[in-house]
């Protein structure tokens, strides 16, 4: 090997080593510096889960390996500028600048991902600060890709134009591939559009969505209700026609198989798949969730907890590195491990191909995304919709999210999580107007049914409230969720009835007689008070649910336990009774019209009303015990 480049490969290796080395104490203190993952770390530490050593290899790897292209190259501009001009340039006057240019670029996409920076330091939120409020995004782009382009071309002249033809042609068929089928004409297809934690009243009054035009030309159910809001149960019992509480559902997994007797009877005539960018956890691996679908498709097989997406999450070098989310897939899939953020479009991608492949089939076929799911991360240009409110510090508002110790006590940081909330369903109707871009381009619309629907609402600590989240029976906002039908170029009709989830793909399947499925009684469900703190929860991989409470202190709950400390309620018309084993008043009675929000109880100017309910209610509850 000529001396010199053995030379150039041994300073590029120590310098790749130098600055993985860096990269990586910023990676331990942003680790260091959340208390949150701190506690899922001891979490895992008090339950002797074995670390995963490949992974942190795997990272490693990834670093040297993309700061060793990086300076390998910089010293191949270093030697064409030699020639040229005859002057040496320092291979770090190239290469600090660059990771900067990339690092800023991060900080103004991704925001989230540096939150313990920028409420430790005072600095880094001055700098953060002033790089958000200008949108330098474009000018980053345009200089970084310039770059690149002109470096390759300087450097490898011929051979870069080879490497952009393959780039193009490759990228081209990725992304247009579907289209290229020969035109089979599409046969019965019931797409469910799954869309988690999406609020009706973001669907709704939001007139300039994309997603509410397309409610606006559909069959609405009104009165559409989830039976256990949570995606685990709420899906189940989607697909098993059925009430979740006959498997001894919880918001986690079910404790018994399923009745699999609808969906081996739909496979006979369809094929059924599921298309998630959900953690896989969340669909396949949970315990007795083993659906049989024809194709399920999801980011993350082969994972089976969210530790390595809470672990890469904070390594901001390496992702801002790797910042497009193609290669993300690729390389990193780890990223996109936890409910759904950023890979809403490359689960897309997938399912519109997987219905092209598919189109001389009949099919039923749900795409679940999961933007809108807790935590509310502020993609860009999503943040910058919504105009913060004035405080000491202009954009700590984008970090406004909090744990389940937050009260609700701060009138600002409530408004700012409702606003969060909203950036997330800006960010997810771009993504529904891309899918129905993608599904018109490949003639898919024809013979087509598309059943938007959510697992479950959200609250967002409306009218102040101490009410957050989901899993919970604590508001309308939870529990009544958007359910619409769209069919090309067929006039909507209005429903009036109360409805369940439960009977979704029946709806879909026979949308002319949706007044069949009209519900006069409806039963829900969800697991212990979320307010209180011992029921913060955690499952194992075996399906050991845990109180976690005091990390220090770990104990395992039973799932009996866990099933009599259980919300329960009851809809009938516009009335809910709700069961509350753990409070003072057990029953509580509330107008779903006139009281979203559950605070008048009604039951002692309603008698009649109540004692009904408390009788079907109660037989619901005695039943429950039979499983």
């Amino acid at each position: 090997m000529n001396r010199k480049i053995k030379k150039i490969l041994i300073k590029s290796l120590l310098l790749s080593l130098l600055f993985t080395v860096i990269t990586i104490d910023i990676f331990l203190l942003n680790i260091m510096l959340d208390e949150s993952l701190i506690d899922f770390i001891k979490t895992f530490k008090t339950l002797n889960s074995n670390h995963n050593y490949l992974f942190i290899s795997k990272l490693l790897f990834l670093h040297l390996s993309i700061y060793f292209v990086l300076i390998i190259f910089g010293y191949a501009i270093c030697d064409k500028i030699y020639k040229k001009i005859s002057r040496k340039i320092n291979i770090l006057w190239l290469i600090i600048p660059f990771i900067f240019l990339i690092t800023t670029r991060s900080i103004i996409t991704e925001p989230f991902l540096y939150q313990v920076f920028y409420e430790s330091s005072n600095i880094f939120q001055t700098i953060m600060n002033a790089l958000l409020f200008f949108d330098i995004k474009l000018i980053l782009d345009i200089v970084i890709i310039a770059i690149i382009i002109l470096s390759l071309i300087w450097v490898l002249r011929f051979y870069s134009l080879v490497i952009f033809f393959i780039i193009a042609v490759g990228w081209l068929f990725y992304d247009n591939s579907f289209q290229t089928t020969n035109n089979i004409q599409n046969n019965e297809t019931i797409i469910f559009v799954m869309i988690d934690s999406l609020r009706k009243d973001a669907v709704e009054d939001n007139h300039e969505l994309f997603i509410n035009k397309i409610y606006k030309q559909s069959t609405v159910l009104d009165n559409m209700y989830t039976t256990f809001p949570a995606s685990v149960p709420s899906m189940a019992s989607i697909f098993a026609n059925d009430y979740a509480y006959k498997y001894r559902a919880t918001a986690l997994s079910l404790d018994t198989p399923m009745d699999m007797s609808f969906v081996n009877q739909l496979k006979q005539e369809y094929l059924i798949s599921l298309h998630t960018d959900f953690t896989d956890d969340d669909v396949k691996n949970r315990k007795n969730f083993d659906i049989p679908f024809d194709k399920i498709s999801a980011p993350y097989i082969d994972h089976s907890t969210t530790f390595d997406a809470n672990i890469i999450k904070k390594d901001v070098g390496l992702l801002s590195l790797i910042s497009n989310n193609f290669i993300r897939n690729l390389l990193i899939p780890e990223y996109f491990q936890s409910d759904g953020t950023a890979n809403s479009r490359n689960s897309i991608n997938l399912f519109t191909k997987y219905l092209n492949n598919h189109r001389q089939d009949k099919k039923i076929a749900f795409l679940s995304l999961g933007e809108n799911h807790i935590p509310f991360e502020a993609k860009y240009p999503y943040y910058k919709s919504f105009p913060a409110n004035i405080n000491d510090n202009k954009y700590n508002w984008i970090f406004d999210y909090h744990d389940y110790k937050y009260n609700g006590d701060n009138l600002v940081s409530n408004q700012n999580i409702r606003n969060l909330y909203m950036m997330t369903v800006l960010s997810i109707d771009d993504e529904i107007k891309y899918l129905f871009n993608r599904l018109a381009a490949a003639g898919l619309l024809e013979n087509t049914k598309i059943v938007f629907l959510s697992d479950q609402g959200e609250n967002i600590y409306d009218n102040d409230l101490n009410l957050y989240s989901h899993n919970n029976i604590d508001s309308k906002h939870v529990i009544n969720v958007p359910f619409f039908i769209y069919e090309h170029d067929k006039n909507p009709s209005p429903i009036d009835g109360n409805y369940s989830l439960i009977d979704t793909i029946n709806l879909g399947l026979y949308s002319d007689e949706i007044n069949n499925y009209k519900k006069d009684f409806i039963y829900l469900e969800s697991d212990v008070d979320v307010h209180n703190t011992s029921s913060k929860l955690y499952i194992d991989k075996a399906g050991t649910f845990l109180d976690v409470s005091d990390i220090n202190n770990i104990k395992i709950i039973d799932n009996n336990l866990l099933q009599k400390h259980k919300k329960r309620a009851l809809i009938y018309q516009d009335y809910i009774l709700i069961y509350k084993p753990e409070s003072e008043d057990i029953y509580a009675l509330y107008n779903l019209e006139d009281d979203y929000l559950f605070q008048n109880n009604i039951k002692d100017i309603n008698p009649d009303i109540f004692n009904m309910m408390k009788l079907k209610l109660d037989e619901f509850i005695e039943d429950t015990k039979n499983y």
